[in-house]
């Protein structure tokens, strides 16, 4: 983001939804020079983009000036992605900020993913490229040593591992729920700095629609899981085995009254009192005082 980029006339960019980006400072004097034919020539040699907001960013507190903007974006993103520009508002300066929006999935590669690593073949591999009769002698034979061995570990990992399918998805939400999360966020973090009635208000709102947007697509995916199980494949058998297993449940602390604690006191005195009662020396025991030596 460019912020505070005052050009001069000769240095205005055309920008769509007004026609240039003011060249007058706030203070009265023009700014531009070297910086700003760096900045147009960057642009033009590697065909930017300039993304602008449709509202003005710099609200001056003199009454001599007008808004103007001076905040906007520049850069290099393919034609089919989507950008939307959004002036926050947010009255914390004179400078209100930008928030852009790109309309893309990224994907994210976990180098990190568990494997099940088969140990023997691992061992095995290791046995056979390992070579013990090498000489150490100078600081360069012992430097080439750790990293032949080194890359002798890497490379018997990588060959006896076998990928660990993560059968969970983090990308199934939608984007009117990205936005709702992000719109909740930005409302709770209002409410918590003002304690307004109205942010309250709109806060609960906010997370009232998310609870109910949730519950709705978590009932759609569950629904389209079970329209994919398949008898042929077993996942039909496997989920009814899953939902017919007798799950265990631990059972409450009873008193000796058949009452159930319910409290932590209550629950801690039980347990002292069972443990005080466990752990006392055995009847059996003969009394010290009649032991013949």
């Amino acid at each position: 983001m460019i912020s505070e980029t005052h050009l001069t006339n000769n240095l205005a960019f055309k920008i769509f939804g007004y026609n240039i980006l003011r060249a007058d400072h706030p203070d009265g004097t023009a700014h531009g020079g070297a910086a700003g034919r760096s900045l147009q020539n960057l642009i033009r040699i590697k065909h930017a983009k300039i993304h602008a907001p449709y509202a003005p960013t710099y609200w001056p507190s003199h009454l001599g000036r007008n808004p103007d903007f001076l905040d906007f974006f520049i850069s290099n993103l393919p034609n089919h992605l989507q950008t939307k520009l959004t002036n926050l508002n947010d009255p914390a300066s004179d400078h209100t900020p930008v928030l852009i929006q790109i309309n893309a999935s990224i994907s994210s590669h976990n180098n990190n993913n568990p494997s099940q690593i088969n140990w023997p073949r691992f061992r095995s591999i290791m046995t056979r490229n390992s070579h013990l009769n090498i000489k150490l002698k100078s600081h360069a034979d012992i430097d080439d040593a750790i990293r032949n061995f080194t890359e002798t570990i890497i490379n018997a990992k990588n060959n006896s591992s076998l990928p660990v399918h993560n059968l969970k998805s983090d990308h199934l939400i939608t984007p009117e729920i990205r936005q709702l999360i992000t719109e909740k966020r930005r409302a709770r973090n209002r409410w918590q700095y003002s304690h307004y009635p109205e942010d309250r208000q709109k806060y609960n709102s906010l997370s009232n629609k998310l609870k109910s947007l949730l519950k709705t697509h978590k009932n759609e995916l569950y629904k389209s899981h079970l329209a994919s199980l398949s008898p042929n494949k077993g996942t039909l058998w496997k989920k009814t085995k899953c939902l017919l297993q007798h799950k265990e449940t631990l059972p409450p602390l009873v008193r000796e009254d058949n009452t159930i604690a319910v409290d932590d006191q209550d629950k801690a005195e039980l347990l002292a009192s069972h443990l005080a009662d466990s752990f006392k020396p055995h009847s059996s025991l003969p009394c010290p005082n009649h032991i013949e030596l």
